[in-house]
């Protein structure tokens, strides 16, 4: 029997992050047999149904299968990890918290983050098997197919149990992927952050959750201090709170860094990733709610496209190598400088890799 790994509060943890931890499962389909047998769009990301829910089982089962962790958060968070320690910074470990099945797949996911030296702090449930994605690689594209399985089954209790986990990190990272799936841990995370005064990050992670949760993205980018979010989101964003005009994504920033926000004893910053475009920074600060919002751009140097191998983890990238350079007292614009560098790493991998 396995026992649940303890993250004290007598460890030293830079950054605990938590959501949906997945195993995925990659591999290489030339001839599109797999494509083909379930139907997948080429470069399309999807969630598993009744006809696709197989291919976990059968791919798990080839002797070519390569099997790595994923998940948006968890890839942040390895990511993190691989700069803090490349830097031997003795800011702390980073945590992850999630749930996985007493299964194979949570054997790897387990052992995954053992071996590179970061805290797994899993809650573990019998309803459902691991969280596994299906990778499958045709060229330079990456289809996906998840079922998100054990992850969405998170337990409450495990969080109180492990809420000293949280006091002793640094700051505290999630994503809008948890809504879904664990939302009322969600709300007692953020406000257990802004209760202990603790920098709260939150992306936004996908157009769909703006779209059909905006109440509860609203109430993470109100409990976040820090809040990620690509183009497409912005846009989204810009949309949802009726914000119109030829520099939409500039203009969610600002209103998302202005927005109303529950600790009043840290300001608000909105980052908005925009490809190969440049990185929008909007600062406001809550104890001078008449203040003009502070917006700054960071340049993004300049891939040559015969190097860039595969787009996919380049925003969980961006998020880890700020995360890390965050911890370590660097700047925002500093960090955001950092996460640039690590996304630019691993588009020129296939999947979200950088050693």
């Amino acid at each position: 029997m396995r026992t649940e790994i303890s993250c004290g509060p007598k460890q030293n943890i830079a950054v605990v992050v938590i959501e949906n931890p997945l195993l995925d499962i990659t591999v290489q389909d030339p001839e599109n047999a797999i494509h083909t047998k379930y139907e997948l769009k080429h470069g399309a990301a999807s969630l598993a149904d009744e006809k696709t829910m197989p291919i976990h089982d059968e791919l798990y089962a080839r002797e070519d299968r390569e099997l790595t962790c994923g998940g948006a958060a968890l890839n942040s968070a390895r990511c993190c990890n691989h700069v803090l320690a490349k830097a031997s910074h003795p800011t702390g470990k980073v945590a992850f918290v999630g749930c996985v099945a007493k299964d194979p797949s949570g054997d790897v996911l387990e052992k995954k983050l053992q071996e590179v030296d970061m805290l797994g702090c899993w809650a573990y449930t019998s309803e459902e098997a691991t969280g596994r994605c299906a990778v499958v690689v045709h060229g330079k594209e990456r289809t996906l197919c998840a079922n998100i399985g054990a992850a969405a089954k998170y337990p409450v209790d495990h969080y109180e149990a492990q809420k000293s986990v949280f006091t002793a990190a640094k700051m505290v990272y999630s994503t809008g992927f948890f809504i879904t799936s664990c939302y009322d841990v969600l709300q007692k995370v953020m406000q257990q952050a802004n209760d202990e005064n603790k920098p709260m990050l939150f992306n936004i992670a996908a157009v769909f959750l703006v779209d059909f949760f905006k109440d509860q993205t609203m109430f993470c980018i109100e409990h976040a201090d820090y809040v990620f979010c690509n183009e497409d989101e912005a846009a989204a964003y810009a949309k949802a709170v009726g914000i119109s005009g030829d520099n939409e994504r500039l203009e969610a920033a600002k209103h998302i860094a202005k927005s109303k926000k529950a600790n009043q004893a840290r300001p608000r910053f909105a980052i908005v990733t925009q490809g190969s475009d440049q990185v929008i920074i909007a600062e406001h600060d809550p104890a001078t709610a008449d203040a003009e919002v502070k917006v700054t751009y960071v340049d993004v140097p300049k891939i040559e496209s015969d190097l860039i191998i595969d787009t996919n983890g380049a925003g969980d990238a961006f998020t880890g190598g700020f995360l890390a350079a965050l911890s370590t007292d660097c700047s925002v614009e500093e960090s955001v400088k950092a996460g640039i560098k690590m996304s630019g790493i691993v588009v020129q991998r296939l999947g979200c890799q950088f050693e």
